[in-house]
C-alpha cells in the first residue's frame, strides 16, 4: 500500500493541508491506496554542489513532474545562490514551478559574503576608541547603510572610508577628488572587506588653516548661536581652536569641541559674551593666554585632565563664572589667568601644581577659602591680592617642592577677610614683602625654621582689628630675615608647630 494523505474525515472526502489552521481538538485519517506500477520511463537528476559532501541523485522522478528542493547547503565565507540548470549559472531552477523532463545536473551557485564594518561613535558623544557593528554583504546585493543615530549638535555627514572623510561611501554622488566611483543606489561590487567610518559635521560655516600634521579652525561668519566644530575635515583632524578664532563672536552661546583638538589658541573665545558653559574635551593640553578673556556669561567650566598651564588672563574677568576645579596634571596657573572673577567662590588646586602666577587670583573676593598643596614652590606677587572675602588660608603640613615654598611680595595683600590662624608649612623658604599686608583679622601666623628670608612681611601691627601673635619655630631669628620684617608685632621665638 501507499500512504496517499491525511484527510478531514473517516470517508476521506475532505483532504487536510498541513498549512491549516487548527482551532480545536481533532482527528486526521490516513489514506492508504494499492502501489501504482510505473507505465513509462522515469528520470534522474544529479546536484553539483560544488562542495564536499556530494548530495544524492534524485531518482524515479516521473516525466512532466516537480520535484523536492534537496536540503539547504551551507559554505564557510559564502552564500547559497540557489540551482541553476548550467554550469555557467545564468538559469535557474524553480523547484514549485519547473519540471522534470529528462535527466539532468542542477548546479549549486555560490556568492562570496565580504566583511563591511561600520565605525562610529556612540549616539550623542564622541568616545576615545570607535564603536564597530560588523555585517556580511553579498558583492552587488543592494542593502542599506547602517543609520549611526544621532550626534547633537553634530549632523551626519556620511560613510567615507577613511576616519575623517575624503574618500566617500557607496551610494554617494558628490563630488570628491578620491570619490570610490560605487555606483548609486547602493549596489556595491565589493571584491573584499570593507571598513567604513562615520563622519560628522559641523553646524557653522568654518574655515581650516593648515598646521602639518592637522588643522586649525576659525568661523567664516559671526551669526550662530550654537557650534559644533568637526573631529575631521577632508580626512584630516581639527586639532587647533586658531588665535583670535571666536573672538568677539557676540552671539555664541554654547561650543562644541571635539576630541581631536589640542590646542585653544590665544584669545580664541575672548569677548564672546553671551558663551554660558563649555566642556573642554580630554585631548586639550593647552589653553593659552586670554582664551576666555571677558567672556562675562560663562558660569561653568570642565578642564580636562591633561592640561599644563592655564595661561595668562586665561579667564580673566568671566565675572559669572562661579567655580572651576583644576585638574591634576596642571604645574602653572598663568598670570591674572583669574583676574577679576568677583562671583568664583570654590577653587580647588590639585596636588602637583608648581606656580600660581602673579595676580592669578587678584580681586576674586567671593573666594572664602583656598588650601595650598605640598607641591607648590612658588606663589607670586599679588597671586591673592583682594580676595577680601576669603576666611581660610590652608597649607600642606610638609612642603615636597624641590627648593621649597617662596611666598612673594604682596601674595595675599589685602585680605582683610581671614579670620583663622595661618600656619605656614615646613619647607617654607621665603616669605616676601607685604605678603600679608591688610591681613587685618589673622590671630595668628606660626613661621617654620626653614624660613631663610623674610622681608616686611607683616608691617601693619598698629592697624590691626586685633592683635597678631607670630610664633617662629627658630631661636634665633635667621640672619636673612629683614629687620623689619614685622614692625613691632609680638613674636614669639623657639614656638612649636601648633597641632
Amino acid at each position: 500500500m501507499e500512504f496517499a494523505g491525511w484527510y478531514r474525515d473517516s470517508a476521506l472526502t475532505v483532504p487536510w493541508s498541513f498549512g491549516d489552521n487548527v482551532a480545536g481538538d481533532m482527528t486526521l485519517y490516513a489514506k492508504w491506496v494499492s502501489e501504482s506500477r510505473e507505465t513509462g520511463p522515469t528520470f534522474k537528476v544529479s546536484f553539483d554542489t560544488g562542495i564536499a559532501p556530494a548530495l544524492p541523485d534524485a531518482t524515479g522522478i516521473a516525466p512532466g513532474s516537480r520535484m523536492v528542493a534537496p536540503p539547504a547547503l551551507a559554505m564557510d565565507g559564502y552564500r547559497m545562490t540557489g540551482w541553476y540548470r548550467d554550469e555557467a549559472l545564468s538559469e535557474r531552477w524553480d523547484f514549485s514551478v519547473d519540471r522534470v523532463t529528462s535527466d539532468s545536473t542542477l548546479y549549486a551557485g555560490w556568492a562570496r559574503l565580504y566583511t563591511v564594518r561600520y565605525h562610529f561613535p556612540a549616539a550623542a558623544v564622541f568616545e576615545d576608541s570607535w564603536r564597530v557593528v560588523t555585517e556580511s554583504h553579498v558583492s552587488g546585493e543592494a542593502r542599506a547603510l547602517l543609520d549611526p543615530g544621532a550626534r547633537d549638535p553634530y549632523s551626519f555627514g556620511g560613510w567615507y572610508l577613511m576616519v575623517g572623510g575624503v574618500n566617500r561611501t557607496p551610494g554617494d554622488d558628490a563630488s570628491d577628488d578620491n570619490h570610490v566611483g560605487y555606483p548609486d543606489g547602493g549596489l556595491w561590487s565589493l571584491s573584499g572587506d570593507l571598513d567604513l567610518y562615520a563622519y560628522w559635521e559641523g553646524t557653522a560655516s568654518l574655515s581650516y588653516g593648515d598646521l602639518g600634521n592637522g588643522l586649525s579652525v576659525r568661523p567664516s561668519d559671526k551669526t550662530a548661536t550654537d557650534v559644533a566644530i568637526p573631529e575631521y575635515y577632508r580626512g584630516r583632524p581639527v586639532t587647533e581652536i586658531g588665535i583670535v578664532a571666536f573672538s568677539g563672536y557676540a552671539t555664541l552661546e554654547s561650543i562644541a569641541i571635539p576630541p581631536s583638538v589640542t590646542t585653544i589658541g590665544f584669545a580664541a573665545f575672548a569677548n564672546c559674551y553671551a558663551l554660558k558653559s563649555i566642556a573642554i574635551p580630554p585631548g586639550v593640553t593647552t589653553i593659552q593666554g586670554s582664551a576666555f578673556y571677558g567672556c562675562a556669561a560663562l558660569e561653568s567650566v570642565t578642564l580636562p585632565q591633561g592640561i599644563d598651564t592655564v595661561g595668562n588672563d586665561a579667564f580673566s574677568f568671566c565675572t559669572s563664572l562661579k567655580s572651576i576645579i583644576l585638574p591634576s596634571g596642571l604645574r602653572t596657573i598663568g598670570e591674572r589667568a583669574f583676574n577679576g572673577c568677583d562671583a568664583l567662590k570654590t577653587v580647588t588646586l590639585p596636588q602637583g601644581l608648581e606656580e600660581i602666577k602673579s595676580s592669578a587670583f587678584l580681586y576674586c573676593s567671593a573666594i572664602s577659602e583656598i588650601y595650598i598643596p605640598s607641591s607648590v614652590k612658588s606663589i607670586w606677587p599679588q597671586a591673592f591680592a583682594n580676595c577680601t572675602g576669603m576666611k581660610k588660608i590652608g597649607f600642606a603640613a610638609q612642603q615636597t617642592a624641590t627648593g621649597g615654598l617662596e611666598i612673594e611680595n604682596a601674595a595675599f595683600l589685602d585680605c582683610s577677610g581671614i579670620e583663622e590662624a595661618v600656619v605656614l608649612p615646613s619647607g617654607l623658604k621665603k616669605i616676601g614683602g607685604g605678603a600679608f599686608t591688610g591681613c587685618v583679622n589673622i590671630p595668628s601666623v606660626f613661621i617654620p625654621n626653614t624660613a631663610s628670608k623674610v622681608e616686611t612681611a607683616f608691617p601693619n601691627a598698629l592697624t590691626m582689628t586685633s592683635p597678631m601673635t607670630i610664633y617662629v619655630e627658630a631661636d634665633p631669628i635667621p640672619s636673612g630675615w629683614d629687620a623689619n620684617w614685622n614692625y613691632d608685632n609680638a613674636y614669639q621665638l623657639g614656638s612649636a608647630r601648633p597641632q
